[in-house]
């Protein structure tokens, strides 16, 4: 783990990225307003529908931090493989099987935690579904620590939140929550688009409903196949 740290901090962290993002946030499900078309890449639901067979371990990101004196005591057991890759994970004892309600299960408690979905920035989302923090995950990390655009870092969702001040309290509770400083508080509060990642974290605990997901404009949708995102990704820029 500490050797890990060490390769992620002296110059991995900076030169992993490609020409495309190799992964993707998705939002909350409860984050979404109900009538808001919502894609199914887009549904962690929809994910877990696709396999028979699916297996959670713990979180290398956070473990390994944890493991080198650091980490943010949010929980580890929270992420997830399906299909022949779990069953191969099950077999060599680096998991646990879980079913179906036992994953929605671990992902709300995720979301209780603050953690951020992830999955792979496809169509297909591939075979693993993530949740981790802006302090401990390798892509996270590189837009907060070394302000990696989130072009090449993390691909983010296919919405943004947006603040409706008049109903904004300043309670702080969404600022907490976010990772990427995207929101500020106060007389004028505001978050910023370029920053937002859409996980919709901020607003599931608003207090007040002052914050919405709504679609972002000029959205990319993500290569079709986990073969074109490897092919956009191996493009690294110059």
């Amino acid at each position: 783990a500490r050797l890990w740290q060490e390769y992620y901090c002296s110059g991995w962290g900076e030169g992993m990225f490609g020409g495309a993002p190799f992964t993707r946030v998705i939002p909350v499900a409860k984050s979404v307003e109900p009538g808001q078309e919502i894609l199914p890449y887009e549904k962690a639901a929809e994910l877990i529908s696709e396999y028979d067979f699916a297996v959670v371990i713990h979180c290398p990101c956070r473990k390994s931090a944890e493991l080198a004196g650091g980490g943010c005591g949010k929980p580890t057991e929270v992420c997830f493989h399906f299909g022949d890759l779990a069953r191969f994970m099950v077999d060599k004892g680096l998991g646990r099987e879980v079913s179906r309600q036992e994953v929605l299960e671990i992902l709300d408690m995720t979301e209780k935690a603050g953690l951020v979905h992830m999955v792979g920035n496809s169509k297909e989302m591939g075979v693993a579904l993530c949740s981790c923090c802006s302090c401990c995950c390798t892509q996270l990390r590189a837009i907060a620590e070394f302000s990696i655009p989130n072009t090449f870092a993390m691909a983010s969702s296919r919405f943004q939140a947006e603040l409706a001040g008049a109903k904004c309290i300043s309670c702080g509770v969404c600022a907490e929550r976010c990772g990427f400083g995207a929101i500020a508080i106060g007389d004028d509060g505001r978050i910023d688009g370029g920053k937002c990642l859409g996980c919709g974290l901020c607003v599931t605990t608003c207090p007040t409903e002052a914050i919405t997901l709504k679609e972002r404009g000029g959205y990319q949708e993500p290569p079709a196949t986990g073969l074109e995102l490897f092919e956009a990704w191996s493009k690294k820029p110059a």
